[in-house]
Order: structure tokens, then C-alpha cells, then sequence
């Protein structure tokens, strides 16, 4: 039998946000709704712990490419965060 590494169940905060007025006709739109997500729930890229938390964002199957894009553009950043930072 092989012994697994388990993750001790505990409960996320859940923070629903509502529309925001940002054009998302472009994949810099994508970039704008992170920044504005960060922005309304007092969250800095820049700081060392903002990489110590799960960020889970969801959206239709244009938003999700489009995250991924941003994302394989911007990877090579040494901090995670700062990826999607624009």
C-alpha cells in the first residue's frame, strides 16, 4: 500500500463579487478583472504572502483561455503573482 500525503480538511472563505464595468473583448480585459478582483478584496501582488494563498478564478470557456493565455505569456515571471499583474 502507498502512503499519501493528505490535505486536513478546512473551509474557504467564499467572497461573490459583483460585475464589474470592464471590457473584456480583449485579452487585456482578462488582465483588468484580476487587478479589479485584487483591488476589491484587498489583495497586493506585491506582497510575499499574497503567493501563499489558492486564488480561484472561474468564468465561461473564453474567460478560462483567456487566463490560461495570459498566463503562458506572462509565465516566465519569477514570482506567480506577478504574472497576472498588468
Amino acid at each position: 500500500m502507498v502512503a499519501l500525503d493528505l490535505i486536513v480538511v478546512h473551509k474557504m472563505e467564499v467572497h461573490p463579487l459583483s460585475a464589474f464595468k470592464v471590457d473584456e473583448a480583449f485579452i487585456v480585459g482578462n488582465v483588468d478583472v484580476n487587478n479589479v478582483i485584487n483591488e476589491e478584496l484587498d489583495l497586493d501582488q506585491d506582497k510575499p504572502e499574497y503567493n501563499q494563498f489558492v486564488h480561484i478564478n472561474t468564468g465561461n470557456q473564453l474567460t478560462q483561455a483567456r487566463q490560461h493565455a495570459v498566463l503562458a505569456i506572462r509565465g516566465s515571471h519569477k514570482d506567480a503573482a506577478q504574472a497576472y499583474k498588468g
